[in-house]
């Protein structure tokens, strides 16, 4: 399958991103760009939603499920917004100018991203080499297997042996959507999913939030686009570690949310969003943050604080003026108590312990480490030299503009939590890091949710003062063209049409001065400065974690070998099987792409004594009749053996000492064979054979 055949899959993938939100956005009375912008959140409000809902239903996931429940969703809200309509009357969109300036600018971000994807992953349907991808491959095998797409239990992956637990599965749910509507496999999906959330989800929620930043400016349009698959700590950079498929979902998200907090705090210009609108939406926008990645919401806080805070301080600058000081103390004072309370509340809170206690070794210096998120080089990255210019050349505008001035502060919030992962990460410090695994790339990667509306700010800064250069140029005079000059009457046209003809001149040279085209020559420039937005560096950030190499390396999952022996597996394995597997070695995402069971189908989840004693004995099968009782127990009747070629350093690769046989070994019929990849049928355990006792 090639990138062409998988186009109409990508427009599909689209259509699921946006489409459902869409309906819904109209149908509460948004238009035009903040329609559009505030599409993927509601989306992503809709289908992890329904997937609960279907569960407790007993519906199996389908997308004729989250058609019929988009449906309901989209005739209540358009009740509601009938009988509210005196209240929160539909927003006017903005003109067509500024809309086809967002539509055209969209193009450049389409066109970068599907380059940075084909290139950087290879074939549509390669393998992500990592260890997340364990666990969101497994997850997609689980919901088409189960039918079963429900964030509530998601968090073991259908393991009958342990308790269900919450895992946010929006992305999940989305993705297994893809696979249903146009049967391609999981790996395609999840590739396709991931490149449409980088080059469409994500520049559309920013130009919603520069949109609320600067009001209904064309140029700006223009170049949000562009500029937003520029910075290579998001969207690339959550595609080259991890890999983080719901933490992109989430933090692509996120500049919608932002644009919300500013309608609600009065902060945007000429809002398309509405106040009462955006305080009614905030706790969607929230939950479905939430359901794409939980620590999305702890980014919006970080970033919307700063807005927040700063409609707080507006709103006592008044009472103090109209001479209600003792108020104003008091309002701020409640405001700053709630939030403190709230964060030592949640940092302490059991449910977020485990993902405070992971732990990740400082590797800068606190100097190096401003020094890179002030480039955009976070985590030893490449310095985006002239693109960082551009933010800071943006960031001294938002800063003289005042009403901006919270984008720059929180600019040097998200830079502090990065520098202090980079740098520092002790104890100590995990009460406001803990939040994102202590992990300075999932902190990196909300860099240019601050840097992006600030480079857009500096282009058209550039482009204000280029357009100021041109003004002081002399203008053509009106001169009348040799030889057309005649007597009377003739000579009187002549003169007409000369002035005519350099009215007409002055006229395009004026077009050329308008706001839009000098901020696109602006952008033209950073595009020669910085290579093409910096498309070959962000190229090989998402190479790095699909490149597989000849040779067995540490980062290799599935290698070439258990590649080829997928159609054999599909073959030997009856659509039911459950088979026992040693995560570490890839077999488990060899079984999820061709949609069978794994008896452990990641390397990171509480196992039952049964799955920990076939675990340390399944080789034993022929002389310990516990083994089969436990197989029996559990419906294990197979043993995939692949290649250890992923991170054979990880003591964890020890866990598993029983699911390595041998030809000597009694009860195990080979099935299938490719080099040292094997396939076995756990024989022993048929029925009548006997089984000696050790």
């Amino acid at each position: 399958m090639s990138w062409l055949d998988v186009v109409p899959v990508a427009l599909v993938t689209a259509a699921w991103l946006i489409g459902p939100g869409a309906a819904l956005s109209y149908a509460i009375g948004l238009r035009g760009l903040s329609a559009w912008g505030m599409a993927p959140t509601l989306s992503m409000l809709i289908v992890p939603l329904t997937a609960v809902l279907a569960d407790v239903l007993g519906l199996r996931w389908s997308p004729f499920v989250v058609l019929g429940a988009t449906a309901v969703v989209v005739v209540l809200a358009a009740v509601v917004s009938l009988l509210l309509r005196r209240i929160a009357p539909p927003r006017a969109t903005d003109p067509r100018r500024v809309l086809a300036a967002a539509a055209l600018g969209l193009l450049p971000a389409i066109a970068i991203g599907w380059y940075v994807l084909v290139q950087g992953v290879g074939q549509p349907d390669q393998l992500s080499q990592t260890y997340d991808a364990i666990f969101h491959y497994s997850a997609l095998a689980h919901i088409l297997d189960s039918g079963n797409a429900s964030s509530m239990a998601m968090g073991t992956l259908g393991n009958v042996a342990t308790p269900t637990t919450f895992y946010p599965a929006g992305w999940h749910g989305l993705t297994t959507l893809v696979v249903l509507s146009t049967g391609v496999p999981i790996a395609t999906a999840a590739n396709l999913v991931a490149g449409v959330i980088s080059m469409l989800v994500w520049p559309l929620s920013c130009m919603l939030l520069v949109r609320q930043l600067v009001g209904r400016s064309t140029a700006a349009m223009a170049v949000t686009g562009a500029v937003s698959v520029a910075f290579t700590a998001f969207p690339w950079g959550l595609l080259g570690f991890g890999v983080l498929w719901p933490n992109l979902l989430g933090l692509a998200l996120a500049p919608a949310g932002v644009a919300m907090v500013l309608a609600a705090t009065s902060l945007a210009r000429e809002d398309v969003i509405g106040r009462r609108r955006a305080m009614a939406l905030a706790p969607l926008v929230v939950v479905a943050c939430a359901f794409a990645h939980p620590n999305t919401v702890f980014s919006l806080i970080v970033v919307c604080l700063f807005p927040i805070a700063t409609s707080v301080l507006r709103w006592a600058v008044r009472l103090r003026r109209a001479g209600r000081t003792g108020r104003a103390v008091t309002g701020v004072s409640v405001a700053a108590l709630l939030f403190l309370g709230a964060w030592a509340y949640v940092a302490r809170a059991p449910m977020f312990a485990e993902v405070r206690s992971h732990v990740w070794p400082p590797f800068e210096t606190p100097a190096r480490a401003v020094g890179e998120a002030l480039l955009s080089a976070p985590n030893g990255k490449p310095a985006l030299w002239a693109l960082s210019l551009v933010a800071v050349i943006g960031a001294v505008v938002a800063w003289r503009l005042r009403t901006s001035r919270w984008l720059v502060a929180a600019f040097a919030g998200t830079a502090f939590l990065y520098v202090v992962t980079a740098s520092i990460n002790r104890p100590s410090t995990q009460f406001i890091t803990g939040y994102w695994y202590n992990d300075s790339f999932r902190l990196a990667a909300m860099l240019p949710l601050t840097a992006v509306p600030l480079a857009v700010l500096g282009i058209t800064r550039l482009a204000d003062r280029l357009g100021a250069l041109i003004a002081k140029a002399p203008a053509p005079a009106a001169t009348v063209p040799p030889g057309t000059v005649t007597a009377g009457a003739v000579e009187g046209r002549a003169v007409e049409g000369g002035a005519a003809e350099g009215r007409a001149v002055v006229g395009r040279r004026s077009l050329l001065r308008t706001p839009t085209v000098l901020s696109l020559v602006v952008l033209a420039v950073l595009a020669l400065a910085t290579k093409f937005f910096y498309v070959g560096a962000n190229t090989d950030i998402v190479a790095g974690t699909y490149a597989v190499e000849d040779v067995p390396q540490r980062s290799t999952l599935v290698d070439r070998t258990e590649m080829e022996f997928l159609p054999e597996l599909e073959a030997e394995l009856p659509e039911d099987a459950l088979v026992a597997n040693n995560p570490w070695d890839g077999s488990t995402v060899m079984l999820a792409e061709v949609s069978r069971r794994a008896l452990f189908p990641h390397a990171n989840i509480p196992w039952s004594a049964e799955q920990q004693y076939l675990a340390a004995n399944l080789d034993d099968a022929g002389r310990d009749p516990e083994v089969c009782r436990a197989a029996e127990r559990l419906g294990v009747h197979y043993l995939l053996m692949a290649n250890r070629t992923f991170w054979p350093h990880d003591a964890r690769n020890n866990d598993y000492p029983g699911l390595r046989v041998s030809a000597s070994d009694p009860g195990f019929e080979l099935l299938a064979q490719k080099g040292t990849v094997k396939l076995y049928r756990l024989s022993a355990c048929d029925a009548g054979n006997p089984v000696t006792s050790r």
